[in-house]
């Protein structure tokens, strides 16, 4: 995810030597967006996986018996993507000067 939210903001900024269009700097807005709003997601993520690795670490290290899973954590995640995807489709259907087909 980070990767993805890298490369957009990477390849968003416009070349100064070639010129653009209102569709062109309309679209790279868009990347801009999508990439501002993986990127806190991503980092989320990075930090979780920093925090269950301490936690699992810790955990065999005092030779505690019982089980090492971690429930709710993985699920709040996964919605947090869910709305962070839908939160980029909205500001791809409300900033792009695309028509909507389906």
């Amino acid at each position: 995810i980070g990767g993805i939210a890298g490369g957009l903001l990477g390849f968003s900024v416009g070349n100064n030597n070639t010129a653009t269009t209102a569709q062109h700097e309309n679209a790279e807005a868009v990347a801009q967006y999508i990439g501002l709003t993986l990127l806190p997601v991503s980092m989320l993520f990075a930090i979780y996986a920093c925090w269950l690795y301490k936690y699992r670490c810790s955990k065999i290290l005092d030779h505690q018996t019982g089980n090492l899973q971690v429930v709710n954590s993985p699920i709040t995640l996964g919605v947090i993507l869910m709305f962070s995807l839908a939160a980029i489709l909205v500001i791809d259907l409300t900033v792009s000067d695309r028509p909507l087909h389906v």
